[in-house]
């Protein structure tokens, strides 16, 4: 990081830091991340950090961090004696906004905290816990994903570097590969057929952990349909003001297309992203160039591209709907793919809502 960037934005967190007080309606949690990252960068907030030290209105992962931020002074008592507080397990539980905190992340900074105490039991008891969830067939995001692999790698990275090997055999062709790195990558064509057989052999002397992950586009029309969490409607009105059915839009035709949500739960669900591809034959205009957006319309970033309009927004717990208005003319005559209209929660995928797409004809003689 560029030094005349790195210094402003290390004084604004040590600014923010030293002038807190926990009658702020901030989560503490905030805090306790600004003493680590100070810490981390040798220019701990002490007086902070043993103000903090006795609050009883830290939760676990501010415990962990405080506990980090005080290994990394050189204070190893109290970090071990913060660290003894944390409860053994946590029930599952994720949060959409403000500090991203999950049970999954909180395992990661409880690792983190034991790597930095250099508490080789604690270590081995949170690194199974982390791999575990990194392991398994369950959706993480961002947030989890990326504390997991700092946590992970702040353990392993202190570890002296072997040689490892393996082959893999795809299509009766192999391939060879070694590496002294903690991980590897290798690419792999797909075939044509549905099924792709690989297999994978290690050829060292240490234990390997592989994963296989795919990416690809979906088949038109293998959309799956849901509505967890969040319901979205999608209608098209007419120049008259009438509702008409997207298929019956017709080349040269100006219509207007609303994209409702509504939050179906009783908790705020926040950064929620919305994706509207647009189909080939289907131009949109950006009203707020020419200044005529409705300036009640809610949400955080609006990003209107040639091919998709992205938007991203919170919804109260209140119940609350929240609709999106864009005009469009249907440019182009012909045949094609209407896609489907996705929204989702980027950080909990258990909130999302999918409306399917479907073929138009928008040939005036068909």
């Amino acid at each position: 990081v560029p030094e005349n960037i790195y210094k402003p934005a290390l004084d604004y967190v040590y600014e923010r830091s030293i002038n807190w007080t926990n009658s702020e309606k901030e989560n503490p949690e905030l805090e306790t991340y600004r003493l680590y990252v100070l810490a981390l960068a040798g220019k701990a907030d002490l007086g902070t950090m043993n103000r903090i030290f006795d609050s009883k209105d830290l939760n676990d992962s501010s415990v962990a961090l405080l506990s980090s931020a005080y290994s990394l002074t050189g204070n190893k008592q109290r970090a071990e004696k913060l660290l003894k507080k944390i409860v053994s397990v946590i029930p599952f539980f994720r949060t959409t906004g403000e500090i991203f905190s999950s049970s999954m992340r909180d395992d990661s900074l409880r690792l983190l905290a034991a790597v930095n105490l250099e508490n080789s039991m604690l270590c081995t008891k949170y690194s199974k816990k982390v791999s575990e969830n990194l392991a398994s067939r369950e959706w993480m995001s961002t947030q989890e994903t990326a504390w997991s692999l700092l946590s992970l790698f702040a353990l392993y990275g202190k570890k002296e570097s072997q040689e490892n090997s393996y082959t893999v055999l795809k299509d009766q062709t192999e391939k060879k590969s070694s590496f002294t790195k903690c991980f590897d990558f290798m690419d792999l064509e797909a075939n044509a057929g549905k099924i792709q057989n690989i297999k994978v052999k290690n050829t060292g002397n240490k234990m390997l952990y592989g994963t296989l992950t795919s990416t690809g586009t979906l088949k038109p029309g293998s959309e799956m349909e849901c509505s967890n969490g969040i319901s979205l409607d999608v209608k098209y009105i007419n120049d008259n003001g009438s509702s008409i059915k997207p298929k019956d839009i017709k080349h040269g035709e100006n219509f207007v297309m609303t994209v409702t949500l509504k939050n179906k739960t009783n908790d705020k669900i926040e950064n929620i992203a919305l994706t509207i591809p647009i189909p080939t034959g289907w131009e949109f205009s950006n009203d707020r160039i020419g200044g005529e957006e409705n300036s009640d319309t809610k949400y955080t970033y609006m990003d209107i591209k040639d091919d998709k309009i992205l938007v991203y927004f919170d919804l109260d717990e209140t119940k609350e709907k929240v609709s999106f208005s864009f005009n469009a003319n249907c440019a182009y005559s012909g045949a094609y793919w209407i896609p489907a209209v996705s929204a989702e929660a980027m950080y909990d995928n258990s909130k999302c809502a999918v409306i399917s797409g479907f073929y138009a004809d928008t040939r005036k003689d068909k």
